[in-house]
């Protein structure tokens, strides 16, 4: 008798008919305003890649339909490939800073062309139901995306004031967007020889403090004479940890240096950056001269007849 029932209960509730998604049969396609993109860092911040793609006609509707940008380089295969993701909407856009760091991590070089693949991938829900898009070219020239910049660009320097600070040069950060490893070092060579002969440092932080002495040395360094303007490049190079490297713009300081030092006997050298300006000898060359005759004279080194 309660099984009787119970049939006739269950036979008198209402059974909700399963929902049906079915799968789309659109011809889902891609395409984008530009072929050829060659932005600034002054347009980090603006859209310079727009790709548009049809309404997949997902049973769900556009608002819970997925839309995912693939780039890669041309022939990868998107094996290696980078995305950015977008809902509800029939376009797409890359900032400049997006694309550029993208092509930083693909193996792009600042002012080299490189050939990168785009396609869409639209998804349903939790990426059910993928369709791939047709493949779009685009050709793109990566750029340096950090300067740097002095506290001021001309310098006449003096002795009684080698500890004191000259000029500060500060940077921003290298490869935006990019998480890896970012090492940075600072390049110096004598004006417009576009570092022909080159002498480096290794630096921390985003900024650089010289002292007079720090620039007086530097500036003899690449040649410059004692009160003539010595001007001097000043560039930083950015380098991940996949190799990649890039420079920032060059800086020029003019330089008016007091004197060449010695370095006879002593520690360091104009790369050595030391603020133990008594380890120089900042005299003229009349003077070093004398200094070292009489230093000779004194320890029996040779007699002056």
């Amino acid at each position: 008798m309660i099984a009787m029932v119970a049939l006739v209960w269950a036979c008198m509730q209402k059974i909700e008919p399963t929902p049906q998604f079915h799968t789309s049969t659109t011809t889902f396609t891609a395409s984008t305003t530009t072929t050829t993109v060659n932005p600034t860092i002054n347009d980090s911040i603006s859209n310079v890649v727009t790709i548009s793609w049809n309404d997949p006609k997902y049973s769900a509707g556009l608002e819970k339909s997925n839309f995912t940008v693939y780039v890669c380089v041309t022939g990868n295969g998107f094996a290696s490939a980078l995305t950015k993701g977008f809902s509800g909407v029939l376009t797409g856009s890359l900032l400049g800073k997006e694309i550029n760091s993208m092509a930083f991590k693909l193996g792009g070089m600042v002012g080299q062309t490189m050939s990168l693949d785009v396609k869409v991938i639209a998804s349903v829900g939790s990426n059910n139901e993928q369709v791939s898009s047709n493949v779009l070219k685009i050709t793109y020239s990566p750029y340096s995306d950090f300067s740097l910049s002095a506290s001021s660009a001309t310098k006449v320097l003096a002795p009684a004031s080698a500890t004191s600070p000259a000029d500060t040069l500060t940077w921003g950060a290298a490869f935006k967007g990019y998480t890896g490893v970012k090492t940075y070092i600072m390049q110096y060579a004598a004006g417009g020889t576009n570092f022909a002969t080159v002498a480096t440092t290794a630096i921390s932080g985003f900024s650089k403090i010289f002292t007079q002495s720090n620039l007086n040395n530097i500036a003899v360094g690449v040649g410059g004479k004692a009160n003539t303007a010595t001007p001097v490049d000043f560039r930083i190079v950015a380098t991940d940890e996949q190799g990649n490297s890039v420079n920032s713009n060059v800086v020029t300081l003019t330089i008016t240096p007091w004197a060449a030092y010695n370095s006879i006997g002593l520690i360091g050298d104009f790369t050595g950056w030391g603020n133990d300006v008594d380890l120089y000898i900042v005299l003229e060359v009349k003077k070093c001269v004398e200094w070292i005759c009489k230093q000779a004279v004194l320890e029996g080194v040779f007699r002056i007849s």
